[in-house]
């Protein structure tokens, strides 16, 4: 892939998770859904024989659940936006 398709998509997946709002341990949808759906696009047109929106959408939202639950101590419940739930450290390393 061309290095500014990579700049792009992870400058689109840094957007989404700076977006991302968590209610109860749970990524909201609505909250990411257009963004996500535009690194799905940027994705695509490079990945579109291997994968489609589904994918991306539920790659994404697997991996920021996995994120919370490694960060959430027993029945602790996170809300509020993700980036700032998971500091930037965490969410650049994800």
């Amino acid at each position: 892939m061309h290095p500014e398709a990579i700049t792009k998509i992870e400058n689109k997946i840094r957007g989404s998770l700076k977006n991302c709002l968590v209610a109860n341990n749970w990524p909201q949808f609505e909250s990411f859904s257009v963004h996500v759906d535009s690194l799905a696009k940027e994705i695509l047109k490079h990945k579109k024989e291997w994968l489609d929106v589904v994918d991306i959408f539920s790659i994404y939202y697997d991996l920021v659940y996995e994120a919370i639950t490694a960060v959430v101590l027993g029945e602790e419940q996170l809300n509020g936006n993700l980036w700032d739930l998971l500091g930037e450290r965490k969410v650049r390393r994800s």
